[in-house]
């Protein structure tokens, strides 16, 4: 009974759709603008990139290849670093053009790709291009259109990829989560460890990213003078990436999340300076956008669906 009851109070109140088959439709045609799209970021990504980049790649040391890097090592590597963003330009512009065209879309997946596996292969994995590799290379299994109308199968496999690419970003989270609550267990369990105290673990972060990188961080005193700030900001984050996979499923909860995370991102900047551009853009794209939004329903309303806030006793409506 009180596994029961734990498991309704998380799982936040019941939605359905008013007009189904309308909610679908509405949601195929929001998709056409929301694939374009994609690929007009992936072409600002692309110029964002090259400009600290292309000198940086080549003049790499390569000191960790991976394995693409490391089975492409007879290309000379500015070679390698021309084509690859000329493959990536080349395709951003095509796809956005003609979203439709799978070469176009496929040109876009092999240039990222290259990008990811370069950028990660100078000794340290660069982690925050992966899901757009990843929502690159869903899109290349977009349905081909035929003709000018589109049958509902083919609408579906069409939102059933756009799903997807919302549930691997998800993933990423979700596992970000795991690796947090490893360590604070394994901190627990183990008197041993030499472990930081969750109290002051933001403020310890901060400082040391800015020891590193010396880059300017708005709020980095705020974390040093109240450290109790950034044990609830890390408690926030913590509950945000744990049920990632719960919000990826719960397709009315899109927005509300898309726009936490947001906050979280922005967080993570004005605290600790660490900018991840690409996830922010991704999650601009894959939730505050997402074609599931539903425009029915008030955004302080949605605050229900999430886990362990059916307490709030919002209107269903």
């Amino acid at each position: 009974m009180r596994l029961k009851t734990l498991r309704r109070s998380l799982r936040g109140t019941d939605f359905i759709y008013s007009d189904p088959f309308a909610a679908h439709s509405r949601a195929y045609l929001r998709s056409l603008h929301w694939v374009r799209l994609f690929y007009g970021l992936s072409a600002f990504l692309m110029i964002r990139a090259a400009t600290w980049a292309w000198e940086a790649l080549n003049h790499s040391l390569l000191r960790d290849p991976v394995w693409v890097v490391e089975w492409l090592s007879f290309v000379p590597l500015s070679w390698l670093v021309s084509g690859m963003f000329g493959a990536w330009a080349l395709g951003s512009v095509l796809a956005f053009w003609r979203p439709d065209v799978l070469y176009f879309r496929l040109l876009t997946a092999v240039g990222v790709f290259l990008f990811a596996a370069l950028d990660s292969s100078d000794g340290e994995y660069v982690h925050q291009w992966y899901p757009f590799f990843w929502a690159a290379m869903i899109l290349v299994f977009l349905p081909a259109r035929e003709g000018t109308k589109i049958s509902r199968a083919r609408q579906h496999t069409q939102l059933l990829l756009v799903w997807a690419c919302q549930f691997v970003v998800s993933v990423f989270y979700f596992l970000t989560a795991l690796c947090k609550i490893k360590n604070l267990g394994s901190c627990a369990l183990d008197s041993g460890l030499n472990c930081e105290s969750p109290m002051y673990f933001m403020a310890n972060m901060a400082a040391f990213e800015w020891i590193k990188y010396q880059q300017f961080a708005p709020f980095l005193d705020l974390l040093l003078v109240i450290p109790a700030l950034g044990l609830l900001l890390y408690a926030l984050v913590i509950y945000l990436e744990l049920f990632a996979l719960h919000f990826a499923f719960r397709l009315d909860t899109h927005l509300l999340t898309g726009i936490l995370r947001l906050a979280f991102h922005a967080g993570a900047f004005v605290f600790v300076s660490v900018d991840y551009m690409p996830f922010v853009l991704m999650v601009v794209w894959l939730f505050v956008l997402s074609p599931f939004h539903d425009d029915e329903v008030a955004l302080w309303t949605r605050l229900c669906r999430l886990p362990g806030l059916r307490w709030l006793h919002c209107s269903t409506q």
